[in-house]
């Protein structure tokens, strides 16, 4: 992705998605709509401000190249991503964070409940996408 300004996609009933070279894929769901800041080099990682306004998007980082700060934000908080494949979705009752490998950190921006999914299966885009893969 080479981008100098802020770009809203929008993929309407078809799957969308964007790659920064092979460190990180955001796929969007149909009915996404997302608006991707220019990634910046910080001084010790690729950070990459993403800001879902509706639908859902699966992300994908490998952060053996170095570290990568994503940070997916929603009305309800952010998400911020280090190294991992999950599943960010904004639904009129709020924000949903399927985590399918590795860590998250959530920032929420008020009260938040929080269920663990334990046999839960990943979104097949997140299972057949995965990092490990």
């Amino acid at each position: 992705l080479e981008q100098s300004t802020t770009a809203t996609l929008g993929c309407g009933d078809g799957l969308g998605g964007l790659c920064l070279g092979d460190r990180v894929r955001i796929d969007l769901a149909p009915g996404t709509r997302a608006r991707f800041c220019p990634p910046r080099r910080g001084r010790d990682a690729l950070d990459v401000p993403v800001e879902l306004l509706e639908g859902e998007l699966w992300v994908h980082v490998d952060p053996s190249q170095g570290p990568v700060r994503l940070a997916v934000r929603t009305k309800e908080g952010i998400v911020h991503v280090t190294g991992t494949s999950l599943s960010v979705k904004r639904i009129d009752e709020g924000t949903c964070v399927c985590v399918a490998e590795g860590e998250v950190r959530v920032e929420p921006a008020g009260p938040m409940e929080v269920a663990r999914l334990a046999d839960a299966e990943p979104h097949p885009a997140i299972a057949v996408g995965s990092a490990s893969q």
